[in-house]
């Protein structure tokens, strides 16, 4: 099994702190924090991808010692289209990733996916740093890697299916299902996906185009930038913290990132009336790491727990512009939160839930 066989390398290389899920593995900048090289191991073969373009951070098979490829080739595998991954496939063995010089604390991200991965041998697609690109698909999914600070995703659509509605995981495209990830973001209607903005501050996000029909296609719109504030105001803002996965039969661990500060605003052209929902997913178990917000009835919320909660009508508020602050001193602290603001309100059928078992109000 993938995941017994993985479980060695905890003894032979620095993988304790490494984002496992059931099929895959995701390396990154903790692999190496200490160390020039790492194992990671491919049973039954696997697929690797990558948007880290470093020449000098090498796969080696680990028995053999022949050099496989570098990250910045493998980054550009893509018959000479930047926007995507097409990734390589290897052969069952236990492969070395190794920085050439001897270097530590080196930053990239390299998945790793099982050969019998749901989904399995799908190409990627990538988020550029400071461009915008648009992303079709008709299989129903598409998964992005970045080569920015994270994945920021706004206008998703389809061409002919009035009935999807997206959601968004912060995993590659065989963890959603097996490994029971919470989606970051879900769409109530497609109008409502138009005007959505969903920042994950992650390596990796992969869509599902639920309700997309045969012939049709769906397409999202994607930065590397999750730092600039959007110049025009969405009816939906979705926020996950520095390296969250939200997958319940993965590792403990959150994806690197150097990362422990928000300071974000929510605001939206609608106004007189105006119905606010939150869902959100929380692990905060420290006072200190609480995720406040501010602008939801003069009221500031203070959030922290790990279980659900759900009030019994969303907020209503004259003006859209809410404030979100959060600071990560407990390394093991994480949020994901989605608002979104109907024209209407709070008796509306939307309901607020907020998947925490404290909820505190500081007017």
């Amino acid at each position: 099994m993938w995941r017994v066989s993985l479980l060695f390398l905890i003894l032979v290389s620095s993988s304790e702190s490494r984002v496992k899920f059931t099929y895959s593995e995701f390396l990154d900048g903790s692999d190496l924090k200490t160390v020039s090289e790492t194992d990671f191991a491919c049973p039954q073969g696997c697929m690797v991808y990558t948007a880290t373009e470093n020449v000098n951070l090498v796969i080696i098979n680990k028995a053999t010692k022949v050099e496989i490829t570098n990250l910045n080739t493998l980054a550009n595998n893509n018959n000479n289209d930047r926007s995507y991954l097409f990734g390589m496939t290897l052969p069952a063995a236990t492969y070395t990733l190794k920085e050439k010089n001897g270097f530590t604390g080196t930053q990239f991200s390299l998945y790793v996916v099982a050969n019998n991965a749901p989904n399995y041998g799908q190409s990627l697609r990538v988020a550029e740093a400071f461009d915008w690109k648009t992303f079709s698909s008709t299989s129903g999914m598409i998964t992005v890697m970045t080569r920015g600070t994270g994945i920021r995703m706004v206008s998703l659509n389809s061409d002919g299916s009035k009935e999807m509605t997206p959601q968004i995981y912060a995993a590659g495209y065989d963890a959603p299902t097996k490994d029971e990830c919470w989606a970051v973001y879900k769409a109530n209607s497609l109008s409502h996906a138009q005007q959505s903005q969903i920042d994950v501050i992650g390596p990796i996000a992969t869509i599902r185009f639920d309700g997309l029909q045969a012939g049709t296609a769906a397409s999202v719109k994607v930065s590397g930038d999750i730092m600039t504030d959007m110049s025009d105001m969405r009816n939906s803002l979705t926020i996950s913290s520095p390296g969250f996965h939200g997958c319940f039969h993965a590792s403990a661990n959150l994806y690197q990132y150097n990362m422990n500060k928000l300071d974000r605003r929510f605001r939206s052209d609608l106004d007189q009336g105006v119905t606010i929902r939150v869902r959100s997913k929380l692990w905060i178990t420290v006072e200190t790491d609480a995720l406040y917000i501010s602008g939801l009835q003069d009221q500031t919320l203070k959030l922290m727990g790990t279980e659900e909660y759900s009030p019994p009508v969303p907020f209503s508020v004259n003006k859209v512009d809410v404030h979100l602050t959060w600071q990560r001193l407990n390394q093991n602290s994480y949020f994901a939160i989605q608002m979104d603001a109907t024209k209407g309100a709070a008796t509306s059928s939307l309901l607020l839930s907020l998947f925490t078992s404290v909820f505190a109000l500081i007017r």
